[in-house]
């Protein structure tokens, strides 16, 4: 494997997106189980792919400081869009 082969994947999300709405107007037993789910199928993936994961990453914070300190970079992202990332070896992970 050649040292290119290692990638960024970023994860998005908006508060206010009408996804996020959907989800907050769930009920509360019902989020809950699909919030077990999801992190049921997210600790089967990493385990599945752990071999592919470079660094697991994690959440970020707000993303208008580093919008702010670099013009132009990441402008088509909102602020807070940004929400976590995960580095990757390519080709390991499908």
């Amino acid at each position: 494997m050649s040292t290119n082969d290692t990638y960024l994947a970023v994860f998005r999300g908006s508060k206010t997106s009408p996804k996020m709405m959907a989800w907050n107007s769930l009920p509360e037993t019902e989020r809950r189980a699909k919030e077990r789910e999801g992190m049921a199928a997210w600790k089967a993936w990493v385990e599945k792919h752990q071999g592919a994961i470079v660094a697991m990453g994690g959440p970020l914070g707000k993303t208008k400081k580093s919008i702010d300190r670099l013009p132009g970079l990441f402008r088509q992202f909102e602020p807070d869009r940004l929400a976590g990332f995960l580095l990757t070896n390519y080709g390991a992970v499908d």
